[in-house]
């Protein structure tokens, strides 16, 4: 078992790369990935870590995703949803903007 101490770059990689050989999906790696990044720079602020190894792995950023417009019938399926005299529909109301 490594301490916190001995985390190196390598080892970053090594886990980011199995991450990938596994298959999953590019928005669990990046997942995981911050999640490192967020851990390691806290044992840096923490004192228990003098520079986070994260500094040295290249890690990709996700695209940003333009999501499609709403097709009518789409538009339609969210307004069959607005029954404000229930709850949820009252909050499916609010959600979409309908008064």
């Amino acid at each position: 078992m490594l301490h916190v101490g001995q985390i190196t770059a390598h080892h970053v990689r090594t886990y980011l790369a199995s991450l990938q050989r596994r298959g999953l999906k590019y928005t669990t790696q990046q997942a995981h990935a911050g999640g490192i990044k967020a851990w390691l720079n806290w044992l840096v602020r923490e004192g228990d870590l003098d520079e986070s190894p994260v500094r040295r792995v290249a890690i990709q950023r996700l695209e940003k995703r333009i999501r499609a417009p709403s097709t009518p019938s789409g538009v339609r399926g969210l307004l069959t949803q607005c029954n404000g005299k229930t709850l949820i529909g009252a909050r499916n109301c609010a959600s979409i903007g309908v008064a």
